[in-house]
């Protein structure tokens, strides 16, 4: 799970605050929420927030995929991907034409 990767990717880092952003308002508000989730999924995103005790500040935010092309273009590619790739400086070549053409 995407959500939980990156809450562990974070802490890994030594960020303590941050916030998450997601197309999926199931997952966004499971990870809002004090309450167990009952997802077939809901024991990884229990997991990644019971890591999140270390962190100072940090939100969920739950946007529409419609606003966020170069997520939707980069879980697109992830499922291509084995292992983890990280990006710092450079912007990577699939999604130079995404973030050249802006909101959309």
């Amino acid at each position: 799970m995407a959500a939980a990767r990156a809450i562990t990717f974070a802490q890994e880092l030594g960020i303590t605050e941050f916030m998450l952003e997601g197309d999926s308002e199931e997952v966004i508000n499971s990870l809002r929420s004090t309450e167990a989730s009952l997802t077939t999924y809901g024991h990884l995103l229990e997991s990644a927030k019971s890591t999140l005790v270390t962190s100072k500040c940090i939100a969920f935010s739950h946007i529409h995929r419609s606003g966020n092309r170069v997520a939707h273009s980069l879980a697109k590619h992830a499922r291509h991907v084995r292992g983890l790739s990280v990006w710092v400086e450079n912007i990577p070549p699939h999604l130079y034409d995404v973030l050249i053409a802006g909101p959309g």
